[in-house]
């Protein structure tokens, strides 16, 4: 079973192509899932709208890291996406996934930190400040994976804005925990951050001198 192109977005896990759709009703959510590359098995699996995690005014949003840990979970327990039509229901499997992103806490921090951090500059940068809005505006949405792209832009050493040893180890920690969400290759990004500290070292050693 295909799903259409149209109203549904694209995943790649462990190099396979899949394409997912989320439908809501009052009180769950239901995530389809089929490989893009074949007309095999879809795969459904429901989640409660709100949950313990959550709070009372919040509810749950299928993420693409959401996606991955089902398509994994789906793999492990009977899913066979290349096998010829049909469904596979999973049923509710709320509680069998780590629904909390690892990568969404740690860019929560990191934003706290870079927030703290510039409120105590002589001289705010204003423009820090627009990009942790936005990042936080993404986290809102359970895209914690785009809000690290766009900080990592944010060409904070030309900013003239030092990042500490603990920002550095979080974003590194962020990278680790990314899957196939990012529009930029963990490699790329680790180079991107590998220039970074070097820049930042070379910012620090010329406001020692």
């Amino acid at each position: 079973m295909a799903l259409p192109k149209k109203g549904s977005r694209n995943i790649i896990v462990d190099d396979h192509s899949y394409r997912w759709i989320a439908t809501k009703n009052d009180s769950a959510i239901t995530l389809t899932v089929a490989s893009s590359e074949f007309n095999g098995q879809a795969m459904l699996a429901c989640f409660d709208l709100f949950t313990k995690k959550l709070d009372e005014d919040q509810h749950f949003i299928i993420t693409p890291y959401i996606v991955r840990q089902t398509i994994l979970y789906g793999l492990k327990n009977g899913w066979e996406p290349l096998k010829p039509g049909g469904q596979v229901h999973l049923k509710n499997i709320t509680e069998k996934l780590d629904t909390s992103s690892t990568g969404s806490r740690k860019t929560k921090k990191l934003i706290k930190l870079l927030r703290a951090k510039n409120s105590s500059e002589e001289i705010k940068n204003e423009i820090l400040e627009l990009d942790l809005l936005k990042c936080e505006e993404f986290l809102r949405y359970g895209e914690w994976f785009v809000g690290l792209e766009i900080l990592l832009e944010s060409e904070l050493a030309e900013m003239n804005f030092k990042l500490t040893d603990e920002m550095f180890t979080l974003i590194d920690e962020i990278i680790r925990a990314t899957s196939d969400n990012l529009k930029t290759s963990k490699n790329q990004l680790s180079e991107f951050v590998q220039k970074l500290k070097l820049e930042t070292r070379a910012l620090a050693t010329s406001k020692s001198n």
